[in-house]
């Protein structure tokens, strides 16, 4: 079983990050995002915007199942410190107006595709600003999940 010690023994900033998504990936899929505690939620949250952004930008994370918890990742990464990418996320919330983007995937992607082709060039420009890697989220994300250790649970590890 792979543990929250054993995350947190990767010395290497990557291999920290995937063995931490690993984790709270594996425990959301089993148990569902409700049941995980908060700093599991905070730690899913950071991990998946992180992954969705440098996969695709912002548009992928949006049209992502990690989109769906964008409202809750605004305040965690405000709780670990990473403000700056906090205040990206922020701006890229505001394509959607002011009800904000649906936490139902489909109804987001709906919601995507009714803003048109004047939203990619508007999120691109956030997309450069979060490549500037204006927090150096990992470091950020290590430090609070070394401080939040306990209210992690162990999960099997995945094949």
């Amino acid at each position: 079983m792979r543990t929250i010690q054993d995350v947190l023994a990767q010395s290497d900033e990557t291999k920290f990050a995937i063995a931490l998504s690993e984790l709270v990936n594996a425990r959301e899929a089993s148990a569902g995002y409700e049941t995980l505690s908060h700093a599991e939620q905070v730690a899913l949250c950071v991990d998946g915007l992180e992954r969705e952004v440098n996969n695709g930008g912002f548009q992928q994370y949006f049209f992502s199942s990690a989109g769906d918890h964008a409202l809750d990742c605004v305040d965690a990464l405000d709780e670990i410190g990473g403000v700056e990418v906090a205040d990206l996320l922020r701006r890229a919330l505001r394509v959607f107006g002011p009800g904000g983007p649906d936490p139902d995937r489909e109804e987001r992607i709906l919601q995507l595709e009714a803003l048109g082709d004047d939203v990619a060039p508007r999120l691109e420009a956030l997309d450069d600003a979060f490549f500037g890697y204006p927090d150096g989220l990992a470091p950020l994300l290590r430090a609070f999940v070394a401080a939040n250790a306990a209210a992690f649970e162990a999960v099997d590890e995945q094949p």
